[in-house]
């Protein structure tokens, strides 16, 4: 089977309905395809309700599968399952969670808005689609499925990107300013 996932909190800025109306499309093409939605209620809102009724209403109930909100320490275990993470957003800043998809070798489709292309910067990290645009989602998110994907690569770049790497970075660049502040004595 192939899996698609999305994580984040249900409400309508994360674009799980965007993603969800394009799977009986995606189906006909992928007919072993699963839908993981990971998340819930969140402080922003709350569309676990309508994305039920929406998935009943197309028939997708064995097809979409609701794992509600995970601790971040088990994100992994459904990232791993996957073969690539979707997120259609309206906006986002800096969004985490694609480093996190891809620390576990999954490509991300996502939206044009935000940081979302600081992330996805390459073309064998994923793919970014024009946001409001749900043709050029369908056929990323087609062509996604339908790849083959350097999953070491894609977790290479995470970890390149990790909140810990970048940190030393920024650690050793400091120590550096400081240094040539003090005539190279840095305490």
């Amino acid at each position: 089977a192939r899996v698609l996932i999305s994580v984040g909190g249900l409400v309508e800025r994360k674009g799980f309905h965007r993603v969800i109306e394009l799977l009986p499309d995606l189906l006909g093409r992928f007919p072993d395809l699963h839908y993981l939605v990971v998340g819930g209620a969140c402080p922003e809102g709350d569309l676990t309700g309508f994305l039920h009724e929406m998935v009943a209403r197309l028939g997708l109930q064995e097809r979409v599968h609701f794992l509600g909100s995970l601790a971040p320490e088990d994100l992994h275990r459904p990232l791993s399952a996957a073969d690539v993470f979707a997120l259609a957003t309206a906006n986002e800043g800096w969004a985490n969670v694609f480093l996190e998809a891809m620390a576990c070798g999954l490509p991300v489709i996502t939206t044009d808005v935000g940081g979302n292309r600081e992330v996805v910067c390459e073309a064998y990290l994923g793919s970014i689609t024009p946001f409001g645009d749900a043709a050029a989602l369908r056929d990323a998110l087609a062509i996604a499925l339908a790849r083959v994907w350097d999953r070491e690569r894609i977790i290479d770049y995470a970890r390149e990107n990790s909140w810990d790497t970048r940190v030393e970075i920024l650690e050793h660049e400091f120590g550096n300013l400081l240094r040539k502040r003090t005539g190279g004595v840095a305490s």
